[in-house]
């Protein structure tokens, strides 16, 4: 079943162009060639964080181009697993979970192992726990040198850092060089949050790390991560903030409940062009200035190779016509979280799960 919604304006600047073909990182552009009869301006294939900031973005920059965001799940607004955080234990595999199943591992004993992702209105920005953590400055310097562009560093990409959120630590005047303070996007850290959230706890595990060199740092999102820190969360009133909600999409269409099956593509004075999608049902929707396929580790380079654009070998054994030779899906990774769970001596007397005071 489709659902349309329409919403009225928001956030945040994104320049619209048309392009010539291209794959950008985690939002991947193909440039189309504008025609007049077509029925959106813009496309955007999926609604996860990426594509909600990208939709709203777009929108604030210039409200003339129609902007359709398709989304395969629900809209889950005022869904019960999404307002309260710690429901996310209860979203997996749920209707909210795509819940892939990775092939058999090596070196796991040949297990396959569940592969959350989810599937609604803001991705799995609605189904996870809500932390907000920053990657090593580090890393992002090396991703810089190895694509010989220094707009990928840590310091050019800190004043994003900076717009995004709004941040509550420890301290009554959080660092402004560091940290935003009139972003969307509310940042707390835990005693932030609240006086009460303080586990006895913490100095046992203070005591057990120091020893071993860990030592403890005071903000753990000021771009040096290692050691032990306070979480930090993305929570607003008690409540998880979905990301259709911190940028609203007000002015774009939502397509809900609809899947993507491919980009349909054509070759023109010797150019292969994308001119639109069409859904798992078999209609087509067409597009004068971009596609932008955002969705997710797992269907972005999926879509793609459903659509022709991939490596020869993996479509020619699934029956694809090769319309662009591409290592699409090539070295895409997920983060996959290992949990230990430990057992308490005096359960009663700490706020543990399934205490009295959880």
């Amino acid at each position: 079943m489709t659902r349309v919604y329409r919403y009225k304006v928001c956030s945040r600047s994104f320049q619209i162009s048309p392009l010539s073909f291209s794959l950008v990182f985690h939002a991947d552009l193909i440039g189309i060639m504008p025609e007049a009869s077509t029925k959106e301006d813009v496309i955007i294939v999926g609604s996860g964080i990426a594509g909600c900031v990208l939709a709203a973005r777009l929108h604030e920059k210039n409200k003339d181009p129609k902007i359709l965001v398709i989304e395969a799940g629900k809209d889950v607004s005022n869904h019960p697993l999404t307002s309260s955080p710690f429901a996310c234990f209860t979203a997996h595999y749920s209707e909210l979970d795509w819940a892939y199943s990775t092939i058999p591992q090596l070196h796991l004993g040949n297990r396959a192992c569940y592969a959350a992702a989810g599937k609604g209105l803001s991705g799995e920005g609605a189904t996870n726990y809500g932390t907000w953590i920053r990657g090593n400055a580090t890393d992002y310097k090396l991703w810089a040198k190895q694509v010989d562009d220094s707009q990928w560093s840590y310091d050019a990409l800190l004043p994003y850092f900076r717009k995004t959120e709004i941040f509550r630590g420890d301290s009554e005047e959080p660092d402004a060089t560091v940290h935003g303070l009139n972003g969307p996007v509310h940042n707390y850290s835990i005693s932030a949050s609240s006086a009460s959230r303080k586990s006895p706890l913490q100095d046992h595990l203070r005591t057990a790390w120091t020893p071993i060199g860990v030592q403890e740092i005071a903000d753990g999102n000021s771009g040096s991560p290692l050691g032990l820190s306070e979480l930090v969360e993305n929570w607003h009133n008690s409540q998880r903030q979905l990301v259709s909600q911190a940028y609203p999409l007000s002015g774009v269409e939502v397509m809900t409940e609809e899947l993507v099956r491919r980009v349909i593509l054509e070759e023109r004075n010797g150019k292969i062009i994308a001119t639109g999608v069409e859904l798992a049902s078999g209609a087509p929707i067409s597009a004068s200035k971009e596609i932008i396929i955002s969705a997710g580790a797992y269907r972005t380079p999926q879509v793609f190779m459903l659509s022709g654009i991939g490596p020869e070998e993996e479509l020619e054994k699934h029956g694809i016509s090769v319309l662009v030779s591409s290592p699409v899906g090539k070295e895409f990774h997920d983060h996959h979280p290992v949990c230990q769970w430990w057992k308490l001596r005096h359960p009663d007397l700490h706020p543990s799960a399934g205490s009295p005071k959880w």
